[in-house]
């Protein structure tokens, strides 16, 4: 449960997350995000690989969620973004030293530590990437929570 006053996290023993691949594909994007839009005031993350995007934004994002994702100046496609809902979001951060277009990084702040949270696009066929093993790292050494 998300407890606390107002919306306040202070407690992350239940919070609904889910993880989809839409493989870049327009309609399993709205589809998927449109299920998302119709979640009421419950708090919510969704880890989401290859979204639909256009000009290197991401397209048919719920409107009641905030999606976190690298922009690049070249306007290449992000292949992780990470959406969390209105209600809790205002208390994430966007960590872009540990995003790239294949990485989403959020950290938030917990009575006991802070957590990241992740989006990560890895291919199979490619080793663990650098980025991802910076980030675990920076997480073990100092001690915080990593999602």
């Amino acid at each position: 449960s998300t407890k606390g006053r107002g919306n306040s996290i202070t407690e992350l023993s239940f919070l609904p997350c889910s993880q989809i691949n839409l493989h870049h594909s327009e309609s399993p994007t709205a589809q998927f995000y449109y299920n998302i839009d119709l979640n009421d005031d419950l708090p919510y993350i969704t880890f989401v690989q290859e979204p639909y995007c256009v000009k290197g934004i991401p397209k048919h994002v719920p409107g009641n969620g905030v999606t976190f994702y690298h922009h690049s100046q070249d306007q290449a496609n992000p292949r992780a973004t990470l959406t969390i809902s209105k209600n809790i979001a205002d208390q994430f951060f966007f960590q872009k030293q540990f995003s790239n277009k294949d990485m989403a990084t959020c950290s938030v702040e917990l009575p006991t530590r802070k957590l990241y949270i992740s989006s990560i696009y890895m291919d199979y066929t490619q080793d663990i990437p650098p980025s991802f093993i910076k980030l675990a790292e920076h997480c073990l050494t100092n001690k915080h929570g990593l999602v």
